[in-house]
């Protein structure tokens, strides 16, 4: 069977002194028990128990998400000036007798195609064509 503990040391404890103290406990659990048990005990710090050897990954990681956030926002920019300039082309075609449903319709296509060509040229960046 293994048991793991976790506790957090107080404010002045070493790693080093609590690791000490830990030995001294185990050696009196030792001669307790009897039989051909293995006690074994260690400290590890919790961030390293919890990520460990995948640090390197999860930084990476990390990195990926921001990039892919900074590029979403960089190319929402683009978008909304472009909509804020249209304003006008809008009140002509309204003027003209464009119902708001046409305007929708006209917005709603420009975007699916900017979105879909966006998603295809990502997909072959992806694939490293």
């Amino acid at each position: 069977m293994n048991y793991w503990a976790t506790a957090r040391l107080k404010p002045g404890i070493t790693l080093a002194r609590a690791q000490a103290e830990l030995k001294v406990v185990q050696a009196a659990i030792d001669k307790q028990i009897e039989g051909n048990f293995d006690v074994h005990a260690s400290m590890v710090p919790l961030m390293e128990s919890m990520i460990g050897k995948s640090r390197q990954g999860l930084l990476l990681v990390m990195a990926a998400v921001a990039r892919c956030c900074w590029c979403c926002g960089e190319s929402g920019e683009p978008i909304a000036g472009a909509v804020a300039g249209r304003s006008r082309d809008a009140a002509i075609r309204t003027a003209l007798g464009a119902g708001q449903w046409r305007l929708i319709r006209q917005s709603m296509v420009e975007s699916v195609v900017l979105a879909v060509t966006g998603g295809v040229l990502g997909i072959l960046l992806a694939c490293g064509a």
